[in-house]
C-alpha cells in the first residue's frame, strides 16, 4: 500500500531542454522557472507501472491514513509523512511554457521512461 501523497512530475530530457534553452535568453537570467509536466500520486505511478510489468506485485492501493497514524506512533519515517498525507503537490509550469516555448511530455510518459532507463542500468 502507498500513502495518499503524491509529487510534480517531470522528464530529465524536459528538464535538459529546459536549461539549454534558458542558457539561450539571457532574459532568464536570475528567473526561477520550475520544470513540471504535472502531478501524480504514488497510487497512480504503481498503476502506471503495473501496466508494465503485469506479472510483478506493485503497491497501486492507498494506505489508510488511520493505519499510517497508528505507524506514525512507533515510526519516524512514517510519522515525517504526515503533513503530506492527502495532499498532490502541485506547481505552475506557466512561467516555463511562456518564457521558454516548453511543451512538457506527460507525467506518465516521464515515469515510464525513468522506468526503463532504471531497467536498462540494471541489466
Amino acid at each position: 500500500m502507498q500513502p495518499d501523497i503524491g509529487f510534480p512530475v517531470v522528464g530529465v530530457r524536459d528538464v535538459a531542454t529546459m536549461r539549454l534553452r534558458a542558457l539561450a535568453r539571457p532574459d532568464s537570467i536570475g528567473n526561477r522557472i520550475i520544470a513540471s509536466a504535472g502531478s501524480l500520486s504514488l497510487a497512480q505511478t504503481g498503476l502506471i507501472l503495473e501496466q508494465v510489468y503485469p506479472n510483478r506485485r506493485i503497491a497501486t492501493r492507498v494506505a489508510p491514513g488511520i493505519l499510517l497514524r497508528i505507524l506514525a506512533l512507533f515510526d519516524p519515517e512514517v510519522r515525517s509523512i504526515l503533513p503530506a498525507l492527502g495532499h498532490i503537490g502541485r506547481v505552475s509550469d506557466v512561467r516555463a511554457i511562456s518564457a521558454l516555448g516548453m511543451c512538457f511530455i506527460a507525467p506518465e510518459e516521464a515515469v515510464l521512461a525513468a522506468e526503463a532507463f532504471v531497467v536498462a542500468e540494471a541489466t
